[in-house]
């Protein structure tokens, strides 16, 4: 602590918080523009627990900035057990677009489901769909996707999150930045009505440098 309220009465302190404040930002917009101009689809697996079964939980959603995927096919491939339900939610402003994929009657003619395939007519900038699937031994496969155009599939990550989220991560380091210069100029002003820390400033000033005579 005392180590903190040192850094923060250093006349440099605000520069160099300037400076971390402006590195952090563009490191952060940096990073986004990297993925947002680029045909990029994140994707997430949770689980949860349903019904006494083990629920696979896929997210998905088009980080892009303006590129508007259409015909995208969603596949998940089991290489031991098979899918036993497969359900679907369109997340707003998603709502209405068509998705195709396996109903809960072809589960029951087919027991043998290997492979479930879901289509999109269309996945603009923004949008997020959500997965649920079961299996017949809780074992869930890695989400693949099959597109005319390049798409770039990649996992959730502390990358994406940044992406996701670069605004509000800005707003908050400002919020930050200005909190701390805000701290800076309260102690600067103690320091200059408190008598004590005017006493040590003087002595501090009136000691002679330490020289060494050959």
């Amino acid at each position: 602590m005392d180590f903190i309220i040192t850094l923060l009465r250093k006349q440099e302190f605000p520069y160099l918080l300037t400076v971390i404040f402006a590195l952090l930002s563009w490191n952060a917009v940096h990073l986004a523009n990297r993925y947002i101009d680029k045909p990029v689809i994140e994707w997430d697996l949770s689980h949860s627990s349903f019904e006494n079964q083990k629920l696979g939980m896929y997210h998905v959603k088009n980080l892009s900035k303006n590129i508007v995927f259409k015909g995208l096919i969603f596949s998940l491939h089991l290489e031991e057990g098979n899918f036993t339900s497969c359900q679907v939610k369109r997340l707003p402003p998603a709502d209405n677009v068509s998705l195709d994929y396996p109903k809960e009657a072809i589960f029951k003619n087919n027991s043998r489901m290997t492979k479930i395939e879901i289509k999109a007519t269309q996945f603009h900038p923004s949008w997020e769909f959500m997965f649920f699937v079961k299996t017949s031994n809780d074992n869930y496969p890695k989400l693949n996707i099959l597109s005319k155009k390049p798409v770039n599939l990649v996992e959730s990550s502390w990358e994406t999150f940044i992406i996701r989220n670069e605004v509000t991560i800005l707003w908050i380091s400002f919020g930050f930045w200005i909190a701390l210069i805000i701290i800076y100029l309260i102690i600067i002003k103690n320091d200059d009505t408190d008598p004590v820390c005017q006493t040590r400033l003087a002595e501090n000033d009136m000691q002679p440098e330490d020289t060494n005579e050959k």
